[in-house]
């Protein structure tokens, strides 16, 4: 990113949240990787900014245990927790089945018009192999039904919550097989919504948000560098699948 946008002229917001958000971003795309070092003073240089906004937006990524900082040992940014990740897709789950009934009663040819469209720019993302603009599209085409229903906040919740989440499924849509399944499930979704079919929209979202338990396994066999090692992580999947 050039270092201009951290330029309190050029930007809309304050340098701090511009570094905060640079950062999260990096991570959250698997540009910084789980376990990779972060060094305060790195960046700042790199980004020709003081060091006290990065060490605020390293505390504040900490925070949402997205780093790791330990003191005398470094910063590294966090491996991916499938306890966090269970809880996280908990939260989305939950409030998304919700807003789920709320969207139908409420959604008209316009909101199905842009879903369509969404699913369209999903479509051609995932032919070129662009899974981070994809997973954009993703939750975009997921946050017209929290915008419809009037529950944005509910959105920014799990937005703001979905660090691990957001990272395993952004590893799982590298195995092409993974992301085709998406799709149809968006466009069997589409199809329910359209017949207003409560019970099978409400399924199917269900069936959209829990199909990474099913992925988890696999995707910590073959990229187990990326993920927390922690010995009861399997039972909290499996009770919460109860």
């Amino acid at each position: 990113m050039n270092s201009s946008m951290f330029n309190k002229s050029n930007a809309t917001s304050s340098i701090g949240e511009n570094i905060y958000h640079y950062l999260r971003k990096g991570i959250i795309e698997l540009k910084l990787k789980p376990g990779d070092s972060l060094s305060a003073k790195n960046i700042a240089e790199q980004l020709e900014v003081s060091r006290s906004p990065v060490r605020d937006s390293i505390i504040k990524l900490g925070k949402e245990g997205l780093v790791d900082i330990v003191a005398q040992s470094g910063t590294t940014v966090s491996k991916i927790d499938l306890d966090r990740v269970a809880e996280e897709q908990f939260i989305r789950f939950s409030l998304e089945e919700k807003v789920m009934m709320l969207f139908i009663e409420k959604s008209s040819s316009r909101e199905i018009s842009k879903l369509e469209e969404l699913m369209e720019m999903q479509k051609a993302n995932l032919e070129k192999k662009e899974y981070n603009t994809f997973l954009n599209y993703d939750d975009e085409f997921h946050s017209v039904f929290f915008e419809t229903a009037n529950k944005q906040m509910s959105w920014e919740l799990i937005v703001s919550m979905s660090g691990h989440y957001r990272r395993l499924r952004l590893i799982t849509l590298w195995d092409l097989e993974i992301a085709e399944d998406v799709m149809k499930q968006h466009y069997d979704l589409l199809k329910f919504i359209k017949e207003k079919n409560i019970d099978m929209a409400r399924k199917t979202v269900q069936e959209h948000t829990m199909r990474i338990f099913a992925q988890k396994d696999f995707m910590v066999k073959k990229y187990p560098t990326f993920f927390k090692e922690k010995n009861d992580e399997i039972d909290l999947f499996n009770n919460f699948k109860r």
